[in-house]
């Protein structure tokens, strides 16, 4: 192999190294501040007993953004490959709709849409972990699952 290609593959992934390692670091910071602000808003309840539509909300929706973040690095890698797309469907109702049911039954009842809509006892029980959980899922699979048509 060429010297000159042995460097060009070295440079190129340090260039991706720097890639990644910033975006873990953004991501990290983040998930901080995120949780930061729901021990805040669970201190505000705490004291208040008011909006804890606002904690549950946050509590719900926060984790599907992260699991867009956590894709986010490579679907941007992929976007500037300039390429047809295409959504992977098998993937995205054997996966997604599960986690999407589980995500809307966390927030649904705390919306005027599902005014007298009750949780299930699994969510009840289990709402820290299996939301969080399934909002990650959804969100990393909203991008991953749209994939390049070659």
């Amino acid at each position: 192999m060429d010297v000159n290609i042995k460097e060009e593959i070295f440079i190129r992934e340090k260039q991706l190294f720097g890639y990644y390692f910033v975006w873990t670091l953004a991501i990290g910071l983040i998930i901080y501040l995120g949780k930061s602000y729901e021990m805040d808003l669970q201190q505000e309840y705490k004291i208040t007993y008011e909006r804890p539509t606002a904690l549950l909300l946050f509590t719900t929706l926060f984790p599907v953004g992260i699991g867009i973040l956590l894709r986010l690095p490579k679907f941007i890698l992929e976007v500037m490959a300039r390429t047809r797309w295409t959504f992977d469907w098998v993937r995205g109702l054997a996966v997604g709709v599960p986690a999407l049911v589980v995500v809307a039954w966390s927030t649904l009842p705390l919306t005027p849409f599902g005014e007298g809509m009750r949780m299930p006892g699994l969510i009840l029980v289990s709402q820290p972990t299996l939301t969080t959980v399934a909002g990650v899922v959804l969100g990393y699979l909203m991008l991953d699952s749209l994939k390049k048509d070659y």
